[in-house]
């Protein structure tokens, strides 16, 4: 459904969907066929008439009766509250929805919710749609949201829950049947967006389901644009057209996620025509399926990016020896010559050309174009060995010394091959690199030690939203939910104010003022070694179109046949 955000100049802000800005008085009509007869009409020609009115009808019917098939990397989970990571948000999509919902380009806007508005500095209000028809014919309510959004904070033993997009809310009460009140504890301009990503079921159908319940039976209260029809783990999830959704009915009829985490597989599968799209296309393939004339390759821009991080971690860290191979008592990494050292010796554009086959684009900053904070000024570190060189030998360190690289091997796109070219980079610049490459769960088990040296992440940003700053840059504070993911233990109370003033920020200008601060002081501290940002890759048969989604979600209704 097309959506409009409406931001006014002054508070209260105020966001409407369309059909908010047409109700209740809704001036969009739709059209009806209907076959009659007519009396004192030719019989012949009467019976041709209907004759071809089936006929269309029968087109008409035989166009949306069609199933879509996908190569999925991803495994699902049917609970849409269990295991936070974005294969599975892309699949309870289907089936589910959430109150917001980002746009093409990453914008959050009204989906499940009508409108919403802050109404003072702490408090938000959601008003939901009123058509919005579940499964037993009864109509979502705002008792509905307020039991999904207590589900996920209640949830038992989840290893990545969706608690993190309900950060600084305290409170949530259904103010009447279709308007809820949501109140946090600082002034969070970034409700809206974060829950974009919580889904809401309905009480009635779910309330005392397990996560084991989805999914042993197969489908429970689904009032998205399909619902489950079969699911075998590790095989495949089969979909059906909700002929009942609020929104618009998807082309789509059925729609089969075959799960094939092997890359080659899903290339494979697509080449002979066994599925109609892959996701996750590996870039090196890319080449090679755009010569093939009966297959189109999908290319967007994705909110990820490629990021090495630092231990700053004093006194003597296991990834750290000197020239000779012996532990140093002192960690050079704190020293700020020696982390511009660093930056200087990667080539990012070799990395983007070589080693992802063009598939990204070089990080000039740990924001990107239309993210809060990005500063357009800002170029890419130009790589210069040379200089690299020169800082390291100012720094006391004119022979190099020894420093561990560690990548998850099985995570991101061609990431096991990006982590050798960075030690080769590392190397010429005088450098003694350890390449560590692993599982993923594995190197995050590590970098939550005190031994790792370099490690390589890849972080998604939400909506215009830098994460970075909050997660890697800032000092560690649980409580507060800061650093999540400052793994070396940075520390800058000048950059932790900054950060601190922004996220409570609610005027976009201002917001975007001290962003753009923070990013900048990052840059200039090298706190953490930004690569580049990866682009989303989808593949089909070249009759259909797609439109590749900048959250990496694989979203069925955007691919039509290229006829329609």
């Amino acid at each position: 459904m097309t959506q409009w955000t409406v931001s006014l100049p002054q508070s209260p802000i105020v966001f409407l969907s369309k059909r908010a800005l047409t109700h209740p008085n809704n001036t969009v009509m739709y059209g009806r066929c209907r076959l009659a007869s007519s009396k004192g009409k030719d019989t012949e020609m009467k019976t041709l008439s209907i004759l071809a009115a089936a006929v269309l009808l029968a087109g008409a019917a035989s166009a949306q009766s069609q199933e879509l098939v996908v190569g999925s990397q991803g495994d699902p989970s049917l609970d849409p509250h269990y295991m936070y990571i974005g294969t599975n948000v892309a699949f309870w999509r289907h089936t589910y929805g959430s109150l917001t919902m980002h746009d093409e380009e990453g914008h959050a806007g009204p989906s499940l919710a009508e409108s919403y508005e802050l109404i003072d500095d702490h408090t938000w209000e959601f008003r939901l749609r009123d058509d919005v028809k579940l499964e037993d014919g009864s109509m979502l309510s705002a008792a509905d949201v307020v039991y999904s959004l207590n589900r996920v904070k209640s949830l038992p033993g989840n290893p990545s829950p969706y608690t993190v997009r309900l950060e600084s809310i305290t409170d949530f009460e259904a103010v009447d049947p279709l308007t809820v009140r949501i109140t946090t504890d600082t002034p969070n301009p970034y409700v809206p967006d974060n829950l974009s990503q919580v889904a809401i079921l309905p009480q009635k159908a779910t309330e005392g389901k397990s996560t084991g319940d989805f999914t042993s039976e197969g489908g429970i209260g689904e009032y998205g644009p399909y619902r489950v029809s079969s699911f075998s783990p590790g095989d495949r999830l089969v979909l059906e057209r909700n002929e009942d959704y609020w929104g618009e009915q998807p082309y789509w009829e059925r729609v089969t996620f075959r799960i094939m985490p092997n890359d080659a597989s899903r290339v494979a599968a697509l080449l002979a025509g066994d599925v109609d799209l892959i996701d996750f296309v590996p870039p090196s393939d890319v080449k090679r399926l755009r010569e093939n004339t009966d297959i189109t390759v999908h290319d967007g821009p994705s909110t990820r990016m490629m990021v090495l991080l630092l231990n700053f971690l004093d006194g003597q860290v296991g990834g750290i020896t000197g020239a000779d191979g012996r532990p140093i008592d002192q960690n050079p990494l704190r020293d700020l010559r020696v982390r511009q050292a660093l930056s200087k010796a990667i080539d990012r554009n070799a990395l983007v050309e070589r080693i992802m086959d063009g598939a990204a684009d070089a990080a000039t900053q740990i924001a990107m174009p239309g993210m809060e904070g990005y500063d357009p000024d800002r170029e890419a570190e130009v790589a210069d060995t040379q200089g690299a060189r020169a800082l390291l030998a100012e720094a006391g360190y004119p022979d190099g010394f020894g420093i561990s690289v560690a990548c998850s091997n099985n995570r991101y796109p061609n990431d096991a091959r990006v982590c050798q070219a960075v030690g080769q980079m590392l190397a010429r610049a005088g450098l003694q690199p350890k390449v560590e490459t692993q599982p993923m769960s594995v190197m995050m088990t590590a970098m939550q030690g005190d031994d790792f040296a370099i490690g390589m992440l890849g972080l998604g940003a939400q909506g215009t939203r830098p994460q970075t700053l909050g997660h890697i840059v800032h000092s560690v504070d649980r409580e507060a939910g800061r650093g999540g993911y400052n793994f070396g233990d940075y520390s800058n109370p000048e950059l932790d104010k900054i950060i601190d003033d922004a996220v409570v920020t609610l005027d976009r200008d201002s917001r975007d003022e001290l962003m753009r601060d923070a990013v900048n002081r990052t840059a200039e501290e090298v706190v953490v070694i930004p690569l580049y940002f990866q682009r989303v890759l989808t593949a089909s048969r070249s009759k259909l179109t797609y439109t590749t989604d900048p959250m990496e979600e694989t979203l069925t209704w955007r691919a039509k046949p290229a006829s329609e």
